[in-house]
């Protein structure tokens, strides 16, 4: 009789060829499932075995400024985690000062230095691994323009630029360059931009009156919370509520045996707590009783239910630690120990799981910083990149 693959003619044989083929694939799977459980098995023993934890192989690439040969600092990128090689994306003459990723990851612009002291707006689209049409976007002769931020819809960024001290907020259009200022009185001074997930609110700082600005696009009446920091806005991933930070003045009272306030000592001390608002103006602090401490660069975890933050305690060389809480505020807990290193600002990951940041020696002048990544139900560290600053995903 011919094999299973011969065309069949009679209905028996017909019968016959479909059991044969059925019985293949059962087959097939049942050595897949057989593999995958093996697998595990070996990743379990060598995780024993070497003390090594193994993460999420689902993590997009990281984006990062570095130094070049010739000490050009450049935008690099490296697969996450404990990459062996990063790609340099941009062969600029001036250095890479900071870049922003779009909303949906198909473009990234950076800012570069230019020989006359101002600044560059440039973008490049980005194709996966391949960064392609590098374009100048705005020029800045002579003026520093910074700080970029993309609005949710993917075309329009607002930079600051500033000319002597003093900082304004602009538009610009990505795809025809054109420009214009954030604000209908454009004299104005503001910085500090930050957009809300859904593109309907504006969140700004104005140094001059030391406040925070929150601006309904299209509305008349800005609302102004008092922040002597010049901090800005965190906005929820999908609520109207952000976080700041802000000085908070703190006074003990001494000699408890005088009834009057004016009779007992008072020792004055500044903290800087975090703070939780809506766009009512409204805001309550969170971590009230964390005492003389230094808290900043919140981030909300993809679905808003945490918050990870910086922690040092306040006026010390002791380095930034990275702590989590809920979101509001309840079961804070470190998750770095190292007081001598510094941890800079956390960005989780897009599945929530792990938080990648820039971290350096601080007992180690000539220390550089490296590109890391920490597995938050594990405390496990990873390096993603030697001599990188300003970690970013790159979808």
């Amino acid at each position: 009789m011919a094999d299973w693959q011969t065309e069949w003619v009679d209905e028996g044989d017909q019968r016959l060829h479909i059991d044969r083929r059925r019985q293949v694939v059962i087959t097939a799977v049942t050595l897949l499932i057989l593999l995958s459980f093996l697998g595990g098995i070996f990743i379990t023993f060598y995780t024993q075995v070497t003390g090594q934890q193994t993460l999420s192989l689902a993590l997009p690439p990281v984006a990062f400024l570095r130094a070049d040969a010739e000490g050009t600092w450049q935008l690099f990128v490296a697969d996450a985690p404990d990459s062996q090689a990063a790609d340099q994306l941009t062969q600029e003459t001036g250095d890479v000062l900071e870049f922003a990723v779009s909303p949906k990851g198909t473009a990234v612009a950076y800012i570069t230095g230019r020989p006359d002291g101002g600044t560059d707006v440039k973008l490049l689209d980005w194709h996966g691994r391949q960064a392609r049409s590098h374009r100048l976007l705005l020029a800045c002769p002579a003026v520093t323009c910074s700080r970029l931020v993309w609005h949710p819809d993917g075309r329009r960024l607002i930079i600051e630029r500033r000319e002597g001290n003093t900082p304004r907020l602009w538009w610009v259009d990505t795809q025809t360059g054109q420009t214009a200022t954030v604000l209908s009185d454009d004299t104005a001074v503001s910085q500090n931009a930050a957009i809300s997930s859904d593109g309907r609110w504006l969140s700004f700082a104005d140094p001059l009156h030391q406040e925070m600005v929150l601006y309904a696009f299209g509305a008349d009446t800005p609302k102004r919370l008092t922040n002597m920091l010049g901090n800005t806005a965190v906005w929820h991933p999908a609520s109207a509520q952000f976080l700041f930070s802000d000085i908070d003045l703190l006074v003990y009272h001494g000699d408890d045996n005088q009834t009057s306030h004016q009779e007992h000592s008072h020792d004055f001390a500044q903290s800087i707590h975090l703070y939780l608002g809506d766009t009512s103006g409204h805001w309550t602090p969170l971590l009230g009783d964390s005492g003389n401490v230094d808290d900043a660069n919140p981030a909300w975890s993809p679905d808003g239910t945490w918050i990870a933050f910086g922690r040092k305690p306040i006026k010390t060389a002791a380095g930034r630690q990275l702590w989590l809480m809920r979101a509001d505020g309840r079961e804070p807990r470190a998750l770095t120990h190292t007081l001598s290193e510094h941890h800079g600002p956390p960005i989780w990951s897009p599945d929530g799981r792990y938080l990648l940041f820039q971290r350096v020696d601080t007992t180690n002048s000539n220390a550089a910083p490296g590109i890391w990544l920490l597995e938050i139900t594990t405390g496990h560290l990873a390096p993603v990149a030697e001599n990188g600053i300003l970690p970013a995903w790159l979808p």
